[in-house]
């Protein structure tokens, strides 16, 4: 046999996997009608049987009849047995691809293996194009095709049983599995995947590759539900509407709160109006209390007092009444509700970064900088992002346990293979010339 072995690394997103079952050569005989280990003229090939050889070829499905253009091979070697059952160390046949195109052309060569003078002698010889419109979203969710062959050579036939099926590799998706999609909970992203590759975007996160937090959950640095850690109130945009003395119209109303340290300060914005207030903020009851004495007109009325009181109802929204205070001792109500938290700031990252909080306490949160480091601080941080990351002797994931698609395991599949990636990330390709 001249054999020549090319190989060549590329990725792969899918498997094709033959399952052999049984092969029957019930009369002991090659392709001539010979005995396989018995003199020619024994009667019946009474004496010996055949040692086996499957060498097994996904073709390529551009020229699926030309078995030259073999693209994937491997070999399944059994001794001594005219009718073989397959166990589980030598039935499992995998081939890898890279895009799956609809169909995949297997030639199965059966060979009389003799090792004294090394001579290959051709039995019997199996073509079947196995044909499906989409692969299968995982091995375990993949049902397999049965096949039950006759082999090619006119003198009692022998026969092959077994099973195929074509799957996407774990993080690979669609009918052709070209659609790659890998979850991560890192700074990179932190998403999940649907069955279709999609990114699903994790609790806390929006966008693209959901890397943008959205204010007031739980992954928002500047939202801690530790009573011992919310003394104050975070620097923060909140947005809302507001109706006076129970008038119909709702109107836009903003409040940007800038100072949140001793007196707090803040601007509220409303109709025409854009003024700076100032006040407390209770850690007990969660309620602001704002206001500023000054001199404008509103809608008619000459004001001399602004007076704002909210009170927070979550981490991301709050309720509260504007009192207007006119100038001839009358006073405008006004009910705000809801104002939702447009966005927080949290100085934590030094505003190079995005700060991304993994627990209760205000020190429980790390930083995804902008130049590529994790860390407490963007402005001393020195570690590259990594699964994990030790902060403050603390251990913080920044992966959680996702749902993965099952992976193939691994198989030793044949005593001897020619060129064949297994529980591998890259397809080996081999081109051989010559048959037997």
């Amino acid at each position: 046999m001249v054999l020549f072995v090319q190989i060549e690394e590329t990725y792969c997103k899918g498997t094709i996997r033959l399952k052999f079952l049984e092969y029957d050569n019930p009369t002991g005989t090659d392709a001539k009608g010979d005995c396989c280990d018995s003199p020619i003229n024994t009667p019946g090939c009474t004496i010996g049987t055949c040692d086996h050889l499957f060498r097994i070829c996904l073709l390529d499905s551009l020229y699926p009849l030309n078995i030259s253009k073999c693209l994937q091979s491997s070999e399944i070697i059994t001794s001594d047995k005219n009718v073989v059952k397959f166990d589980q160390n030598q039935q499992h046949v995998q081939f890898v691809f890279d895009t799956w195109k609809g169909e995949a052309p297997i030639n199965i060569v059966v060979l009389d293996s003799n090792t004294d003078d090394k001579t290959n002698v051709l039995i019997d010889h199996f073509y079947v194009t196995y044909n499906s419109t989409k692969a299968g979203f995982n091995q375990t969710s993949t049902t397999a095709d049965n096949f039950n062959l006759i082999g090619t050579r006119s003198n009692n036939p022998t026969s092959l049983k077994f099973s195929m099926l074509v799957f996407c590799d774990p993080n690979y998706y669609g009918g052709d599995c070209s659609i790659k999609c890998v979850p991560t909970n890192k700074c990179e992203g932190h998403y999940s995947c649907d069955h279709q590759g999609n990114k699903v975007c994790m609790s806390g996160w929006r966008g693209t590759d959901c890397t943008d937090q959205v204010p007031g959950s739980d992954v928002d640095c500047s939202v801690y539900t530790n009573s011992t850690d919310k003394t104050e109130f975070s620097t923060s945009e909140w947005e809302g509407m507001y109706s006076c003395d129970n008038k119909q119209h709702s109107y836009p109303f903003l409040l940007n709160a800038t100072k949140p340290k001793h007196t707090l300060v803040a601007t509220v914005s409303f109709r025409n109006i854009t003024v700076q207030v100032s006040g407390t903020y209770s850690n007990l009851s969660k309620a602001l209390a704002l206001q500023v004495e000054t001199s404008f007109l509103y809608e008619g009325h000459n004001l001399t007092k602004i007076s704002l009181e909210t009170r927070e109802i979550s981490t991301s929204g709050m309720i509260g009444q504007l009192s207007l205070y006119k100038a001839d001792g009358g006073k405008l109500t006004c009910i705000v509700d809801p104002l939702s938290l447009k966005k927080a700031y949290f100085d934590g990252c030094d505003f190079k970064g995005t700060c991304v909080r993994y627990g209760k306490s205000k020190r429980n949160y790390y930083c995804c900088c902008n130049d590529g480091t994790i860390g407490t601080s963007c402005t001393k941080s020195t570690m590259h992002p990594s699964i994990t990351t030790k902060m403050n002797t603390k251990k913080i994931s920044t992966t959680t346990d996702l749902p993965q698609k099952s992976t193939r395991p691994y198989v030793n599949v044949t005593h001897k293979q020619t060129a064949f990636a297994q529980n591998t990330r890259t397809t080996r390709k081999s081109h051989y010339t010559g048959i037997p």
